[in-house]
């Protein structure tokens, strides 16, 4: 593996785990409405099944440990409050994430069933700028086998 390979290899990885911002096409879903912690985190369940590669709220970029908590008007992720309405954006085929949510049956039909005065409101985008996480991403106990 050439040392081009290797340093484009990384540059994967770091986009992945959330280390570095990433831009690319997808969805943004608007929430408009009091909803609780367990039904975004079905959302953003719903997202990755989906496919995508990246998920942010707002401007906080979910990595693997994100979870979304409390209930509705208190709403958290990585320690900051969500204000009503937030955006959920998600790196991936646009196509494919707006019918996985939208389908017969999917997240949008669920939440509105659960809860009626939400409203989800999902938009196909060309261009989408996610962030980096803030997280230190550095185990405090733990450390490469070499």
């Amino acid at each position: 593996m050439s040392l081009g390979q290797v340093r484009d290899e990384l540059a994967s990885i770091r986009a992945y785990a959330g280390l570095d911002p990433v831009v690319g096409p997808g969805v943004t879903v608007s929430v408009d409405g009091p909803i609780d912690g367990p039904a975004v985190e079905d959302l953003i369940n719903e997202l990755r099944n989906a496919g995508a590669e990246a998920i942010a709220i707002d401007d906080i970029r979910l990595i693997a440990g994100s979870v979304v908590t409390g209930g509705p008007g208190e709403l958290a992720v990585e320690g900051k409050r969500l204000d009503d309405p937030f955006h959920v954006s998600a790196i991936g085929g646009a196509e494919t994430l707006t019918g996985s949510l939208t389908r017969i049956g999917g997240i949008v039909a669920q939440v509105g069933a659960t809860y009626p005065d939400v409203t989800l409101t999902v938009t196909p985008v060309t261009r989408l700028e996610l962030p980096a996480t803030e997280r230190v991403l550095v185990p405090e106990h733990g450390g490469p086998r070499l």
